[in-house]
């Protein structure tokens, strides 16, 4: 009798660990819903992306993998930069489902900006917590009762890093063309706690792009980053797109394709188109369909993203200019 109770826990800690595994396997097949607006919007993977005025941004995004409990992402921020104090002030959040696990992430954001006009460097830095809860009632196990499925509630510190460069050269006009290069370290919250009790997976970045105005306010954009996941999983990015200036705060309309690939993992290849539009003055409405064309997760397994980005200039950061050009405006 002993031995066959026994069996029974096994079975069922082998099903919560086959779930597990099989969304986290099926995410990452994804792309990187925090990289996927990155030449429109940096800031979900950077905490040095610095924007000179009041910034607010909602992303969400659905995974469509063909069983129930589809992975969903929303993900939020809002900040003010402070000329004065050469300060960005701000706080995000995230939550995120999959299968029967939800994570939620609370961080403040602090950026400290430095150097020149045509050459400036942003330090960032931020701090919150991750809260990770499972809902027994979507698993089904043989035994029910066993403690290991009731272990599910997580809260842990959490933390990242990044240091962004950005550097400006007058092209058309008024108009400049930025460079851009950066590095950033996300979810470090292993070196808060112990290794076995994390929630999140460690992220780096390195990432750079280039925006250079043409005539007309038209603007080619392109670039490329490397995602480094738990030192076991490299991928490689490109990005180019077309953008259409329309002011400080907003692009009028932007239309680009991506393409990303694991050099080391599951060697999966992902397709994605990206498009979007100004809505009024401030407010900025992005989309894109990512489509995994090639490995173990290629067709019918796909996702979709949208982001809302607000933009407002404050009249009091016209005391350093310079920052505007961050943007891409003229």
């Amino acid at each position: 009798m002993n031995l066959f109770n026994s069996c029974k826990k096994i079975h069922s800690r082998l099903i919560c660990i086959f779930m597990v595994v099989s969304y986290t396997l099926t995410i990452s097949a994804q792309t990187d819903a925090n990289a996927l607006h990155f030449w429109t919007d940096r800031s979900p993977f950077s905490p040095s992306y610095l924007v000179p005025m009041t910034h607010a941004s909602l992303l969400g995004r659905m995974q469509q993998v063909g069983y129930e409990g589809q992975p969903l992402s929303f993900w939020g921020c809002f900040s003010q930069y402070k000329p004065k104090l050469r300060s960005l002030f701000g706080g995000k959040t995230q939550f995120d489902l999959a299968g029967y696990t939800s994570t939620v992430k609370i961080d403040g954001n602090y950026i400290f900006s430095l150097g020149s006009d045509n050459d400036r460097v942003n330090l960032g830095l931020e701090g919150g917590a991750v809260v990770q809860q499972k809902d027994v009632n979507k698993i089904s196990a043989d035994d029910m009762d066993d403690a290991f499925l009731y272990d599910n509630n997580e809260v842990n510190p959490n933390f990242s890093f990044g240091v962004e460069w950005i550097h400006k050269r007058r092209i058309v006009g008024t108009e400049d063309g930025e460079t851009t290069v950066g590095i950033s370290a996300k979810n470090m919250e292993d070196w808060l706690t112990r290794q076995d009790r994390r929630i999140t997976v460690n992220a780096f970045y390195l990432y750079g792009s280039y925006r250079r105005p043409t005539l007309r306010m038209l603007h080619l954009y392109a670039g490329g980053m490397m995602q480094l996941y738990d030192s076991d999983r490299l991928q490689g990015e490109i990005h180019v797109a077309l953008i259409k200036a329309k002011n400080r705060e907003v692009d009028a309309w932007a239309g680009g394709i991506s393409c990303r690939h694991s050099l080391v993992g599951n060697g999966s290849t992902d397709l994605i188109i990206n498009a979007g539009v100004a809505l009024g003055t401030h407010l900025y409405l992005g989309y894109s369909f990512d489509l995994v064309v090639h490995g173990d997760f290629a067709s019918p397994f796909s996702s979709h993203e949208i982001i809302l980005e607000y933009k407002i200039k404050d009249k009091r950061c016209h005391a350093d200019k310079s920052t505007y050009y961050l943007m891409g405006g003229k």
